[in-house]
């Protein structure tokens, strides 16, 4: 018995032996290098039990300096990988590198920051890479273009960093060009439009009538028209010189769709409620409505429900069923509202101010940006900035 007993425990000591020397089944221990660039290495395999590590290689990459190789993806202090480390199991290291440090010289040719802003010219050290904003500076009697650098590369606005530096400042004579310059739009049977769907036509109305809200449940448009007033003296919605400039075409609107309605033959109590509607819009455009709003209440309800109905997007009938409005939930009714809300394209860009560019509108298409080619190569431009001149000839992209 006790030569059996002896004899397992001997079986389990080299049972434990063989497990340390034996971490990994195959007595393998292998070494990935994560390089974080296109580089590949190889794996190294160790075969030995906390062996050294031994000579690691060194990786490049543009515009960084190699630091080192770390156990830890982020780099914590105390991972570092040496030589000298030992391997006791599968590890990936990772390499690490920091950006270059480049410096970035100006030269402002007597200019100074626009509009009296600031630039600390003196923090010129910038890493590979980064993005620098650069300012726009003003120079009495000249126009400011860009800055300008030893290939004569022009930048306006941002320079992303690869090497040392020396910006020039770039000017015209204001006396070698024009104050204003033409815009030429080439963009086929698109359009230009003061909103650029129904939904954002009716979401601004709504917010000048409720003092910027835009929210169009049932109970917040019913909050908000409470008490608003549509024709009358002195405290109705177009009463306001400003609002009916910038809202007379939801008059055209409504307007055009009862003229049509009238050539469809209603019946007697139609054809009244025609009459009286378009008779409102009349007299709203002539300012013939000379009392408070008070005394106009049919003419309010009714103006009102046609209202409701456009920003509900329903037919929307009245409390007392006496009044309702056009079915503003019918496609061919809202796909109407383009005719009213048409523009003038912007034909004339002033020299040193910025100009933002209209989106056209081409149905079945959607807009991709503005390109100065009609090859629509570089990149789309939203606005023209202050730093141009001369006559431009831009192309909108649909797709």
């Amino acid at each position: 018995m006790k030569k059996i007993t002896k004899l397992l425990i001997i079986i389990g000591i080299l049972f434990i032996i063989a497990g340390c020397n034996n971490n990994n089944s195959d007595n393998e221990y292998v070494l990935k290098f994560e390089t974080n660039t296109s580089v590949k290495l190889e794996d190294r395999v160790y075969e030995e039990y906390k062996s050294k590590i031994g000579e690691l290689p060194t990786v490049t990459k543009e515009g960084y300096t190699f630091i080192g190789w770390y156990v830890n993806p982020n780099f914590l202090e105390g991972t570092e990988v040496t030589s000298e480390t030992l391997i006791g199991k599968n590890i990936t290291i990772y390499a690490k590198f920091e950006p270059n440090k480049y410096r970035i010289n100006y030269d402002l040719d007597g200019g100074t920051v626009a509009d009296g802003g600031s630039f600390d010219f003196n923090d010129n050290i910038k890493h590979y890479d980064e993005i620098l904003t650069l300012p726009r500076l003003e120079k009495e009697n000249y126009l400011f273009l860009g800055w300008e650098d030893p290939n004569n590369k022009l930048y306006k606005t941002e320079i992303k960093i690869k090497n040392d530096l020396t910006l020039k400042a770039k000017y015209i004579s204001k006396e070698e060009i024009s104050e204003k310059y033409e815009i030429t739009y080439v963009m086929g049977d698109a359009k230009f439009y003061k909103y650029y769907s129904y939904n954002e036509a009716r979401s601004e109305f709504l917010a000048a009538i409720g003092n910027g809200q835009k929210d169009f449940s049932e109970s917040k448009i019913n909050e908000r028209l409470n008490g608003v007033y549509f024709v009358g003296k002195v405290f109705s919605f177009f009463e306001r010189n400003d609002n009916y400039q910038e809202w007379a075409w939801i008059l055209e609107y409504i307007k055009d769709l009862y003229e049509e309605a009238a050539l469809k033959n209603p019946d007697a109590n139609d054809a009244l409620y025609i009459h009286k509607m378009l008779n409102i819009i009349s007299n709203i455009k002539s300012q013939a409505y000379t009392n408070y709003p008070w005394e106009y209440w049919d003419e309010n309800v009714m103006l009102a429900c046609e209202i409701r109905g456009i920003l509900s997007q329903t037919k929307y009938t009245s409390a007392d069923e006496n009044y309702s409005s056009m079915d503003y939930s019918q496609d061919d009714i809202k796909n109407r509202i383009w005719k009213y809300i048409e523009i003038n394209s912007q034909n004339i860009y002033e020299v040193g101010k910025e100009t933002i560019l209209l989106i056209p509108k081409l149905e079945g298409k959607v807009f991709k940006g503005w390109y100065t080619n009609p090859e629509f190569t570089g990149e789309a431009i939203e606005k023209i900035d202050s730093m141009t001149y001369g006559n431009i000839t831009l192309y909108a992209k649909f797709i």
